[in-house]
């Protein structure tokens, strides 16, 4: 609505369905092939329907509800208006470029926690007992942590420099890491 989007109803029905049935689809089709060799971890039939039955009766309800009451609010209007001209083009460094800003930015939370993650399956291999799963969620606070401070940062770096597309470069820096 505050893009001026035309298709709202698809994007409400690709938001319900879309993203949600890839994901069913997968855990089915690994649940398929644990029922196939009878693997003792393989989800039990009735429990996945109780899945299926709350996507279809709580989350599908819930989204449509939710972009229901969105567009009928009034539509959010920006503070201040952007400047019709166009702007000259200014040569940027190294560091705002764009695959260099995401591929630093995914480096540093990754080498972080890679390390961590060397000394954890290190201890498993060498039959250390550790608290692991404490360390381990230590583990994701710290990339948290770092993945944010990361984002901030770069994304400081393109606002500097007027980077248009600092929306997309904010959400890319931190998923880099992955």
């Amino acid at each position: 609505k505050m893009f001026d989007g035309r298709e709202w109803m698809r994007n409400v029905v690709l938001t319900g369905v879309a993203f949600p049935g890839v994901v069913a689809a997968v855990g089915m089709m690994v649940n398929g092939y644990m029922w196939h060799y009878h693997s003792s971890a393989a989800i039990p039939f009735t429990t996945l329907l109780a899945v299926v039955a709350l996507w279809f009766f709580v989350s599908l309800p819930l989204v449509a509800l939710g972009a229901y009451i969105g567009f009928t609010q009034d539509k959010v209007e920006p503070v201040i208006k952007p400047n019709d001209l166009e702007r000259i083009p200014v040569p940027t460094p190294l560091f705002v470029q764009p695959l260099v800003g995401i591929f630093v930015g995914g480096l540093l939370p990754f080498g972080a926690v890679f390390m961590e993650a060397v000394f954890i399956m290190s201890s498993v291999w060498l039959s250390h007992v550790y608290y692991m799963f404490g360390f381990l969620f230590v583990v994701m606070l710290s990339l948290g942590v770092v993945s944010a401070e990361i984002s901030i940062v770069l994304c400081y770096f393109h606002l500097g420099h007027e980077d248009p597309n600092w929306q997309w470069r904010s959400f890319l820096t931190p998923a880099a890491s992955g």
